[in-house]
């Protein structure tokens, strides 16, 4: 994480290639899980939490759960994320405030492969591990999305 921030934002966005993002991302060396954790143990007596986190890898929550079936990793479609990000990034200041004056087009690309490369990562090991995975492809609405984890947790 110290390297990353280092680096200015043309550096992160632009001044790497997809596999090098993806190989330096904290997330994939265990530094951003204890944050996630912290804040669920600092939310004591409120009741069931859904706690949604791009950078939790399966490995990380398998030895918190009572069975595999207790967490389900929401991936976007390629399609779903790339519209997202593409609305998302469109407002000229949002997309400086995260890629700096670097070519925003290309670090939208960058950050898709990257994201790529990810998916398959937390594919591979939810497999591994028994644990459960959900394709987002924006058709469902959240409160949808929230009944289907209902019931895969055994909530309802």
């Amino acid at each position: 994480m110290a390297a990353l921030l280092r680096m200015s934002a043309e550096e992160r966005s632009t001044g790497r290639t997809a596999e090098e993002a993806f190989a330096s991302m904290p997330s994939r060396h265990g530094e951003t899980f204890p944050f996630v954790l912290d804040d669920l143990c600092a939310m004591t007596g409120v009741g069931t939490v859904l706690a949604d986190d791009f950078r939790t890898r399966p490995a990380e929550v398998a030895p918190l759960l009572a069975w595999p079936e207790q967490a389900a990793f929401l991936l976007p479609t390629g399609e779903f994320r790339r519209r997202a990000l593409t609305e998302r990034y469109s407002d000229p200041d949002r997309a400086r405030a995260n890629w700096g004056t670097a070519d925003h087009r290309k670090a939208l690309e960058i950050r898709l492969a990257r994201d790529r490369y990810w998916d398959q990562e937390i594919r591979a090991e939810a497999a591994e591990l028994g644990m459960q995975v959900v394709d987002i492809d924006g058709s469902a609405s959240p409160d949808a999305i929230a009944e289907d984890l209902a019931a895969r947790f055994r909530l309802s």
